[in-house]
């Protein structure tokens, strides 16, 4: 998935909107957060992978043993 397209995706998740309401502020701050913090962080723990030449990310094969726990905190009481 491009970056930019993860940036969207999260940002309307986090604002509770679809991507096409969400701001491009939001959509900014997002990316950045994503770029510099996140992105690193998943890659460092074999989460994603990220093409800087291609500027997207791919979940790796590690990904999928996290499913069971996203599981739990979508049904985790608010």
């Amino acid at each position: 998935m491009a970056l930019a397209d993860l940036a969207d995706e999260v940002a309307a998740l986090e604002n509770g909107t679809g991507t096409t309401d969400v701001s491009k502020e939001d959509v900014k701050d997002v990316y950045m957060s994503l770029y510099h913090a996140d992105i690193p962080k998943l890659a460092a723990a074999d989460i994603v992978e990220y093409d800087q030449v291609q500027n997207t990310v791919t979940l790796t094969q590690n990904a999928a043993e996290l499913r069971p726990l996203l599981d739990v905190v979508d049904d985790w009481p608010s």
